[in-house]
């Protein structure tokens, strides 16, 4: 009989009484309710968490599911969360965000109409203190379609950015089937989510939907600038970690190493950003990120290859003493639009 719960919304949950109530009250919608299960693991919470949970657990039993472990971090709550989860989708949203609740009807009904190893959705950030709103969209010629990985790589620039933690969801089995844990107690384990799982997909579906609200703006945040300098090690051993699955996978699906290796690229560059532009130790950064460039040029040199045009000029930002503001001014502007095609079109605007 075919899996009436179409989702299952993984929360990781730790001492998450601030927010929690707001992520989980996102997921009441009349026409959605008995179709989601939205599991909460609290991972060793010792505030209020669990007596948060157990209220909607108690007013919607069919909806909302607690799990209680010791704390074994972000990833280990969403390896539990996978290997419990009943919905024919897999989809973590963390403590601290929330889904489009309006959207959410739309979001089951194209679940209910693929069997693609994952769906993209679009999602947007919230600045915490300004209310301000960026959209992230998977809008393409392609969305709406099963795709292989192949033909997804042909759009890959139009909707990379949705290619992230915020914009997947995993068909459960398949997910499973990868054979593959999030590293526990690191941060940054996000990145082998939205990673290590493309060297299996086959089938892609793009859903155009507001789905993901991610919260920003909070000093506190992994993604904080002086958070991603006391944690660069733990960028690195995320890194690494992928490099290494990427170069042992002796079958990946077609296209699948490809994938990761964009992803990889990626993923050290944020590396070279956060040594080269928000360490205030200039010398330490630039140090940094020489390591870092010759580790890679032995386990993966085909990631520094990829990402040696993006480095050229992150050091040249770095010579200048740009600070991580004016930076990400640049990203967030027109400009940015044509250095990225100086990036990827080898010096052409």
């Amino acid at each position: 009989m075919e899996n009436r719960v179409l989702v299952t919304f993984a929360v990781a949950a730790y001492n998450a009484e601030a927010t929690l109530e707001s992520c989980l009250r996102s997921f009441l919608h009349a026409d959605v309710l008995g179709r989601i299960e939205v599991l909460v693991v609290s991972d060793g919470s010792t505030d209020r968490t669990e007596k948060i949970v157990k209220r909607f657990v108690n007013e919607s039993p069919d909806t909302f599911r607690l799990l209680v472990q010791e704390n074994r971090g972000h990833g280990g709550a969403l390896n539990t969360a996978a290997a419990a989860a009943r919905g024919k989708y897999f989809r973590p949203i963390d403590a601290d965000d929330w889904v489009c609740t309006e959207n959410l009807p739309q979001y089951i009904a194209a679940l209910a109409e693929t069997k693609a190893d994952t769906v993209v959705t679009s999602y947007c950030t919230v600045h915490q203190k300004t209310g301000k709103i960026q959209e992230f969209n998977c809008s393409c010629s392609q969305a709406g379609y099963d795709l292989m990985l192949p033909e997804l790589l042909t759009v890959f620039d139009q909707v990379h950015t949705c290619l992230t933690f915020h914009g997947l969801s995993y068909r459960t089995d398949f997910y499973r089937s990868c054979g593959f844990s999030l590293s526990e107690k690191v941060f940054y384990e996000d990145q082998e989510y939205a990673s290590l799982p493309f060297l299996s997909v086959r089938t892609v579906r793009l859903v155009p939907l507001l789905l993901y609200r991610y919260r920003i703006g909070d000093a506190n945040q992994s993604v904080a600038a002086h958070n991603q300098v006391k944690r660069i090690g733990q960028i690195e051993q995320v890194t690494l970690r992928i490099a290494h699955d990427w170069n042992a996978c002796d079958y990946p699906a077609p296209g699948g190493r490809d994938f990761v290796l964009r992803k990889l690229a990626t993923v050290a560059v944020s590396y070279h950003v956060t040594a080269l532009l928000r360490n205030p130790n200039r010398r330490e950064g630039c140090e940094q990120s020489m390591r870092f460039e010759q580790t890679l040029a032995r386990v993966a040199p085909d990631v520094n290859r990829l990402a040696a045009r993006k480095l050229k000029t992150l050091r040249f930002f770095h010579r200048i003493h740009l600070s991580p503001i004016l930076y990400q001014r640049l990203l967030d502007s027109r400009l940015y639009g044509v250095v990225r095609g100086w990036w990827r079109g080898g010096g052409t605007s």
